[in-house]
């Protein structure tokens, strides 16, 4: 009877312990992938506003002064653009990114809650089969048994550091990509006034409310 315990135990404890590393493989996985979209949406968001930032106005000042007199003229123009292919393009980067992350954090968050869960049950189970053990009075079983109740404790604690881990840099890589396209919306706009001639091109209002408008899509969704 004993014997038939501790082999039921040792066999749980092994699918457990596979259950955990395929966890702790799938959450580092899901860490790199997070790295990789934070990496490709701060790039493409910087690469457009480098793209705009060198489309911004020249200012060229030109002055006329004879004998006495002095003229200066100032003049001062722009013009609003409509959305580009490209700010699509990076509103679409912005919201995939966002929804990729939500939906494998959300993911992992179920896998680890479930794992967790039978790890638990498990422990359970190992601590009955450990006391009926102790009571069958055999000290290589309870040795085996109180071995696998180890196992189960350091796998528990491995998940839920995994799952922490995870929750955070899923975080952290939403805060970034919300920083990071606010900060570009921000330093975006340009303006030219001199007591000069000035020319003022491609005027950044419309890329203001496509960026603001993605900034509300990543906090919403």
């Amino acid at each position: 009877m004993v014997e038939w315990i501790v082999t039921i135990v040792l066999v749980v404890a092994a699918a457990v312990v596979v259950a955990v590393v395929v966890v702790a493989v799938v959450v580092v996985v899901v860490v790199v992938v997070m790295v990789i979209v934070v990496v490709i949406v701060v790039v493409v968001v910087v690469a457009y506003s480098s793209s705009s930032s060198s489309n911004s106005s020249t200012c060229i000042s030109n002055s006329s002064s004879s004998d006495s007199s002095s003229s200066s003229s100032s003049n001062s123009s722009s013009s609003t653009r409509s959305i580009t292919v490209v700010e699509v393009v990076v509103v679409l980067a912005i919201v995939a990114a966002v929804v990729v992350v939500k939906v494998i954090v959300v993911g992992v968050v179920v896998v680890v809650v479930v794992v967790v869960v039978v790890v638990v049950v498990v422990v359970g189970l190992v601590v009955v089969g450990l006391v009926v053990v102790v009571v069958a009075a055999t000290a290589a079983a309870v040795v085996v048994v109180v071995l696998v109740a180890a196992v189960y404790i350091v796998s528990l604690v491995v998940v839920i550091a995994a799952a922490a881990v995870a929750v955070v840099v899923a975080v952290v890589v939403v805060v970034v990509v919300v920083v990071v396209v606010v900060v570009v919306a921000g330093s975006s706009s340009s303006s030219c006034r001199n007591n000069s001639s000035s020319t003022s091109s491609s005027s950044s209002s419309s890329s203001r409310v496509v960026i603001a408008a993605a900034v509300v899509i990543v906090v919403v969704v």
